[in-house]
Formats: structure tokens, sequence, C-alpha cells
């Protein structure tokens, strides 16, 4: 194995344990709600940093491709969610209703459409304007779908922990720092450590309530969700072949729909319950594994990753 891929092994490995042995200390629902929303601050200025503001000069130019994926991600996709939440259990039928109305993510769709011969630019487009629009959007898709949560008091929130940190990355972006650059650098790898040590504490916390009832229900929300990430990329790309948008576009509206924002569907969700935040971050993983599989077979026209595991019959 090659040396570098040792060293990404033994950090993902650094950051797990880290978080894990950290979460002991958080067992305190106050302070795990206090952690959480700080966390969760520093993940949007983090996003500021990385949303590349002048590649929105290039909308005008993806016109079509843009409200076919807005249609996707603020309209068929939260549709789909919604549908599966009415029979679901509480707590997963709200992990699928914040991921649903979430924006798309920043950095995983423009991944995906490079590997899998799309275009990133025009995901990372789709991306931006989706999480820009989904400050006035979410709001309006909650009280469309009579979620039980007070909206005006959820539209602050919104506005102070993550409009506010989000547009501070965005000023922070023009300034030389060495704890900015850092920051840019190594995104990935915080973004990591903070989803694992949220999804653990909220674990931990529930799982002393509901014992190992929760382990079956969390088993079946994977499947779910697998499910509902492989649907959402169905969606997108079949309404983009459909109205005529050229392959390698509508491959990247697919990855754009199925590739929901973590950091939004996570604050989301965090009003509506803490089971809905494990769920949400057991989605995080099940996005980057559907999303690269399909990523992989457009890149090289079959499942390479998967040889070692299933017969090539099924291949």
């Amino acid at each position: 194995m090659p040396a570098h891929g040792i060293r990404a092994d033994i950090e993902f490995l650094a950051l797990i344990v880290s978080a894990g042995i950290l979460s002991f200390f958080m067992a305190d629902r106050v302070i795990s709600n206090v952690l959480f929303t700080a966390l969760l601050s520093i993940l949007f200025f983090m996003i500021g940093l990385h949303v590349k503001t002048g590649e929105l000069r290039k909308s005008m130019h993806y016109r079509k491709e843009i409200l076919i994926g807005g249609l996707a991600i603020y309209g068929l996709i939260p549709l789909l969610a919604f549908g599966i939440s009415t029979f679901t259990p509480e707590g997963l039928g709200n992990a699928f209703i914040a991921i649903g109305i979430s924006a798309a993510a920043i950095g995983t769709p423009v991944v995906f459409s490079n590997i899998g011969k799309g275009e990133g630019s025009l995901a990372l487009v789709i991306s931006s304007l989706s999480l820009f629009a989904g400050f006035l959007v979410i709001p309006l898709l909650l009280f469309g779908f009579d979620v039980n949560l007070p909206l005006q008091e959820f539209a602050v929130k919104n506005l102070v922990f993550l409009g506010a940190p989000l547009a501070l990355g965005l000023v922070s972006q023009g300034y030389e720092n060495f704890l900015i650059e850092d920051l840019k650098h190594h995104f990935s790898k915080l973004a990591v450590w903070i989803l694992a040590l949220v999804m653990i504490v909220q674990f931990r916390m529930i799982y002393s309530t509901q014992g190992a009832s929760f382990i079956t229900e969390l088993g079946i929300g994977v499947v779910l969700l697998t499910g509902f990430t492989a649907l959402s990329f169905l969606i997108g790309y079949g309404v983009s072949k459909a109205a005529g948008v050229m392959e390698r576009k509508a491959r990247t509206i697919g990855f754009v729909s199925c590739s929901k924002s973590l950091a939004v569907s996570l604050f989301i969700a965090s009003q509506l319950g803490g089971e809905a935040v494990i769920f949400v971050s057991a989605y995080y993983f099940i996005r980057q594994g559907v999303a690269g599989l399909i990523a992989e077979y457009f890149n090289h026209g079959e499942l390479k990753s998967l040889k070692a595991f299933l017969p090539s019959s099924l291949l």
C-alpha cells in the first residue's frame, strides 16, 4: 500500500478515536447542545471560506441547468423525503425532512462531478446558489410541510448561527492569515471530526435511554437513506435528460441532487430531535458511498471498488 494511503488511514482513525474520547466528556445535554451549535457555526464559517463567489458569474451560462437543479433540490427531493417520512418512525422521518429540504453540499458534488465526467464548475454554481437561497426557501418549506417547529425562532437561529458565520467566512477569504489558510487546507478533516463528535455524543445519549432497540431502527434508516440517495440522483439526472440537458451537465445535476448539505441538514435536525441528528450524520457516509459508486461507474464503466466483495455476475 502506498505511504500516502497508510497516512490517510491513520489520520482518519485518529480523527474518529479522538472524537470518541472527547464525547465521554460531553454527556450532559446542555453542554452537548452548546457544543453542537458552536461546531455548526464553525462548519459554516469554513464553508464560507470555500464558496467561490467569483464562479457565480457563470450563472448566466447555466440558466436552464440552474432552474432544473433548483427544482430538484427544493421541489422534487423534498417531496420524496416528505413522502418517506410519513411511514417511518418519528426520528427517522424528521431526518428525512431535514435532509430533503436542505441546500446542496458545496464540495461533494464538485468532486464527484469531476470524477464522474460531469462539470465541476456547474456543480459549484448550483450548490452555492442553493445555499444562499436556502435562508429564504427552507423556512417556507417547513411551513408548507406543516412541520411542528416555531418558524420565527428557527429563522432567527438560521441567520445568527449559520448566516453570520457564513458571511464572516466569505469576508475572510481576502485576508492572509495562517489560521484561515490552515482551515482552508484541512476543511475536510475538521468537518469529519466535527461530524464524528456530534454523531457519537448523540448516539450515546439516545442509546442510554432506548437501548438496543435504536440499533434496529438505525439499520432500517441506513437502508432507506441509501435508496433515497440513489433515487435522488436518478431524479436529478432523469429530469435533466428529459429536459434536453447535455449528458455531462445532467450527471452534474444528478450529483447535486443527491448530495444534500450536511451542515444545513444537521442544523434543521437539531431543531427536530436527537435521533434525527444521528440519522443525518449517518447520511453523510451513505451519501459519499452512493455518489462515489455512481461517479466510479461513469468514469470506468464498471464498479472496480466492489470487485473484491461481489461476484462478477452482479457487476
